[in-house]
């Protein structure tokens, strides 16, 4: 599946092109991730929960985009009710050698699995990184550890 990731930070969220389906994007609506940046709050949007539910209706689906780097972490998380949770680079950055990370991490992942969203760990960097954070079960990874990134989105893919 071809995956678009265009960033929506809570202020998109008011544009009316793609809250009422004649956004360009609307026609691959199944096959694009929309990402709320957790490092905005999103409280400065009204009746998120409303405009996210009419985006999911369309099929996009949607990310928390630096999960553990922002002003709301799980104030977000509950309201949004994503489909995808991006843990930040930061927090999984050397989670090999922080019992506190590896901890935070196995926790969200696990809770993540029980709410049936995938997980994702970015900014991977290193083989002791990425196979730590495959022993604590996330589900996805980016970083250059994984793969540069392509120079062409639409060449951009992930497991169905």
């Amino acid at each position: 599946m071809k995956l678009a990731q265009p960033e929506a930070c809570p202020g998109s969220l008011y544009d009316n092109d793609l809250l009422n389906g004649s956004d360009v994007l609307d026609e691959h609506a199944d096959r694009v991730v929309l990402e709320v940046t957790e490092g905005t709050p999103l409280g400065e949007v009204d009746d998120p929960s409303a405009r996210l539910d009419r985006l999911r209706a369309r099929g996009y689906r949607l990310a928390v985009d630096d999960f553990g780097a922002g002003y709301n972490g799980l104030t977000t998380f509950a309201s949004m009710q994503p489909d995808v949770v991006k843990f930040d680079k930061e927090l999984i950055r050397d989670v090999g050698h922080s019992s506190t990370r590896r901890r935070i991490v196995s926790s969200m992942v696990e809770l993540c699995r029980e709410m049936d969203i995938l997980s994702l760990a970015e900014g991977i960097e290193t083989d002791d990184d990425y196979h730590h954070l495959l022993g604590l079960g996330c589900d996805l990874f980016q970083g250059y550890a994984i793969g540069k990134p392509a120079d062409d989105w639409t060449t951009a893919t992930i497991p169905s």
